[in-house]
């Protein structure tokens, strides 16, 4: 299990430039839309905010990995918000509090949205705490472990 080291400074200086495994390599990349980037954002801030910033990217590429994957919805925002896939989802009155954290949230989006930064070879669709043991986990592969997460693929 790989992890990824960069620091915060960094993706808040260049957060379109960092080539952690840039996957665009030089090429004009289109940019996203701002209700992808939004939904990927809020989904980064309520289930990661709290994590390092590694944990955070890895939040976000489970999400995209997702979208690449014939097992889920095929939009950012159809897998943010499908049923019964990320509990803060649930809660009508989750809001963004912390500007800090969202104003990264936001720029880890946008990094991973445009391939800026890319996990190379984290495959993960899942992840959760390890406070909960949830039914699904069993027969995944854990990929890795980072903050306060469990991800498998």
């Amino acid at each position: 299990m790989k992890t990824l080291k960069i620091g915060i400074l960094c993706l808040m200086l260049v957060p379109f430039t960092l080539g952690l495994g840039n996957a665009h390599d030089g090429k004009k990349v289109k940019q996203p839309r701002w209700a992808e980037v939004e939904c990927l954002a809020k989904n980064i801030y309520h289930e990661s905010r709290n994590q390092p910033l590694e944990g955070q990217i890895a939040v976000a590429q489970v999400t995209v990995n997702r979208v690449a994957s014939q097992q889920f919805q095929n939009t950012v925002c159809g897998v943010v918000y499908a049923p019964s896939q990320f509990s803060w989802t649930l809660d009508k009155r989750k809001r963004v509090r912390d500007q800090e954290a969202w104003r990264v949230s936001v720029s880890i989006a946008r990094a991973v949205l445009t391939r800026s930064i890319t996990l190379p070879h984290f495959p993960a669709l899942y992840f959760h705490t390890p406070q909960v043991n949830p039914r699904w986990n069993r027969g995944k592969r854990v990929v890795a472990r980072i903050g306060n997460h469990i991800f498998y693929s």
